[in-house]
């Protein structure tokens, strides 16, 4: 690779990514960080504490995080970030360690509508506060379109 300039790796990366730079005596050796994303502090604990019950769940099928993360397709630095909580971890990786813990319907059913309570008591607030009856509406629709009024002065 070619060394980059400070400004040019700058100009490069400008509103896209934060970056560090490092020099060294012939080149310069970038990292790149992502953006910082802020998460709530209830949502933290919550990952922090499905990436324990996940690491728990391994270790009682008496699987080393090796054995697992072939099994899911990923690297152990992968499965040791989601065991630790990072919250960074992408959501189809979650899905193959349930997949590969063998318990798929306890993800699939995190927010399943007919148990969501909140979703729920939503739907019973949208429905109407009165019921009119149908029968005149029913009337017009099954008898069909009705003729032009030509008494309207219009000149029809």
């Amino acid at each position: 690779w070619q060394p980059v300039s400070r400004s040019g790796l700058r100009n490069h990366f400008k509103n896209l990514m934060q970056y560090i730079c490092i020099v060294k005596p012939y080149y310069i050796v970038y990292v790149m960080f992502m953006k910082a994303r802020t998460i709530s502090p209830n949502a933290a604990e919550a990952v922090a504490r499905l990436g324990r019950d996940i690491q728990t769940a391994r270790k009682k099928r008496r699987l080393r995080q090796k054995d697992l993360a072939v099994r899911m397709g990923v690297s152990v630095a992968t499965l040791q970030r989601l065991e630790k909580g990072d919250p960074g971890v992408s959501i189809g990786i979650l899905a193959m360690v349930f997949l590969s813990l063998g318990c798929l319907n306890r993800f699939s059913d995190a927010l399943d509508v007919a148990s969501d309570d909140i979703g729920l008591l939503h739907d019973q607030a949208a429905l109407p506060k009165r019921i009119r009856r149908q029968d005149a509406r029913r009337k017009r629709e099954e008898s069909g379109p009705q003729p032009l009024n030509r008494g309207t002065g219009f000149g029809l």
